[in-house]
């Protein structure tokens, strides 16, 4: 097994995890706050005897699990769209996205349907992202250049270059985008 895809099998078990993650905070908060909530109705009614104080911590934690409910409804979907499945179902399917992968930068690939960023532990495919904006970022020690990757879901992801010539490397990731011909006019 290659750097590239001992890399590539650490990211899809960093992106399982992470869902699994998500899900097992959910399955917890549920039942910790339905035994909270009933201990809060409880001290309510016996410290002040009055129901309108015990209704209202009742209502406050059926509030607060109808939230996590939702949640719990709508997990896999937020889970999806956070940390998104590499979608590699067969060795074939792993084997054809190593050969097809290029490095971009130390830690940034890409293949033909993924671009795979390890600084962010993300995985996206191509065909999510509606723009590509250049973010020039000058510093005293250091100059870089940032891509700002704009997905059709709304939300952005940012690319650091950096190095001996930062601007070619953005270029050059830019010029093996399929949805932009040429980077080198889209950079000025």
């Amino acid at each position: 097994m290659n750097k590239h895809e001992r890399e590539l099998v650490v990211l899809e078990r960093i992106v399982n995890d992470k869902r699994k993650n998500e899900k097992t905070g959910l399955y917890i908060g549920i039942p910790m706050f339905l035994a909270a909530g009933s201990m809060l109705t409880y001290i309510a009614y016996t410290m002040t005897g009055s129901l309108l104080a015990c209704l209202a911590a009742a209502a406050l934690t059926i509030a607060i699990i109808a939230l996590l409910v939702r949640d719990y409804l709508t997990i896999e979907k937020k889970i999806d769209a956070m940390y998104p499945p590499l979608g590699i179902s067969t060795d074939e399917e792993m084997e054809a996205i190593l050969e097809s992968s290029r490095r971009i930068t130390n830690t940034v690939f890409m293949s033909d349907r993924y671009l795979i960023n390890f600084d962010e532990m993300r995985v996206i495919q191509l065909c999510d992202i509606k723009k590509v904006k250049p973010v020039d970022v000058k510093n005293d020690d250091y100059t870089s250049y940032m891509l700002k990757l704009v997905m059709n879901n709304g939300k952005n992801m940012q690319i650091a270059f950096s190095g001996k010539n930062p601007r070619n490397d953005a270029v050059k990731l830019l010029s093996t985008y399929s949805g932009l011909v040429d980077g080198q006019k889209y950079i000025n």
